[in-house]
């Protein structure tokens, strides 16, 4: 019987928290990152710089979200895992 393994897709999802800090009035990202339906891994942490809009977070969160996303698909490839897309 041969078992073959379905191609696995990798997703994430970042929000930020716009200027939550009270001190350094930086934002706050948080994302998750799935591999299929399973969460893989996630992150909560403040922005390096403050944002000078709720829109910028989000910009900063996003980026961050698509590097974790990029980072997990690298070590899948290199473990020869089938990735979809």
């Amino acid at each position: 019987m041969e078992i073959r393994e379905e191609p696995k897709s990798v997703d994430g999802d970042g929000d930020s928290d716009w200027a939550q800090d009270e001190e350094t009035r930086r934002s706050v990202s948080a994302a998750g990152v799935f591999i299929g339906h399973f969460h893989a891994a996630g992150f909560s942490r403040n922005q390096d710089t403050p944002a000078q809009s709720s829109g910028e977070a989000e910009y900063n969160s996003e980026a961050s979200t698509a590097a974790e996303v990029l980072f997990t698909q690298g070590i899948m490839f290199d473990m020869g895992i089938p990735l979809k897309g």
